[in-house]
């Protein structure tokens, strides 16, 4: 069920909501954890989502735990970086996090 107030939202590691949403990548793999599914990659992960130009866009995600160790990842819009983020959280337990995205041309 998509969260109240999203424009656009897809479920990673189900088919048809990859499929709707264009999902590419390198060096992915799907699988459940806890009843929910997920994606990973070695290299990349895209999605096509529906944004409004009067609206602000929040891409929201939960990630697996870093165990200790820091992810460093870049979130890319249009191909234009968004900015760079660092995951690290001490267990694997699943973390959720939230990325304003810059509007560009305003």
């Amino acid at each position: 069920m998509p969260p109240t107030g999203a424009g656009s939202w897809t479920s990673s590691g189900r088919a048809t909501s990859e499929q709707e949403h264009d999902f590419a990548a390198e060096g992915a793999t799907a699988g459940v954890t806890a009843g929910r599914t997920f994606r990973q990659a070695t290299g990349w992960l895209r999605y096509t989502m529906t944004v409004y130009d009067d609206t602000e866009v929040t891409l929201a995600g939960t990630f697996r735990g870093s165990e200790g160790r820091r992810r460093v990842f870049d979130l890319l819009v249009d191909g234009h970086a968004a900015g760079t983020y660092t995951l690290e959280s001490p267990s694997v337990a699943p973390v959720a996090k939230e990325f304003r995205v810059p509007r560009r041309g305003m």
